[in-house]
């Protein structure tokens, strides 16, 4: 069968991700914090146009699912409703060199790619993204579902 390894915290290599589209690792500024996974989105596009999405706000993850629209695909919509908010919220991704989904809010989430790790360790008091995390088995996971 497959094996899969617990990361204790996001590394660099997991992060980075040169593709300009709305798929892959994005930071939410409202919960992001440096060396966890708070605040991080992980947009998945299987089939084409149809989207999930697992987060977290405080180290625990949740899942949406949603879709895209409009041209090259830049109208992102998820149902925000599992997690206490709107049926529909439809963000705008907005291709390089942003690489960034807007929202209604004024909510700005920057994908992670390699050029925003400098910006990011300013904008978060100094902090990077780590080069590497310890894989521990964790006791809440054990059975291998989230």
């Amino acid at each position: 069968g497959n094996m899969w390894a617990l990361l204790a915290a996001p590394t660099r290599a997991f992060l980075l991700d040169a593709a300009d589209d709305h798929t892959g690792v994005f930071f939410d500024p409202h919960h992001f914090k440096v060396g966890t996974f708070r605040g991080m989105r992980f947009i998945a596009e299987d089939p084409p146009h149809v989207l999930k999405m697992v987060g977290s706000d405080d180290g625990t993850f949740w899942f949406l699912e949603g879709f895209c629209t409009g041209p090259k695909m830049t109208s992102i919509h998820f149902d925000f409703s599992p997690k206490g908010g709107p049926k529909e919220l439809v963000g705008k991704w907005a291709p390089s060199p942003a690489r960034t989904i807007t929202w209604p809010d004024g909510n700005v989430w920057s994908k992670a790619v390699p050029e925003l790790q400098a910006s990011f360790a300013v904008r978060h008091g100094g902090g990077t993204v780590p080069s590497r995390a310890r894989v521990e088995p964790s006791p809440t996971h054990a059975s291998g579902s989230l």
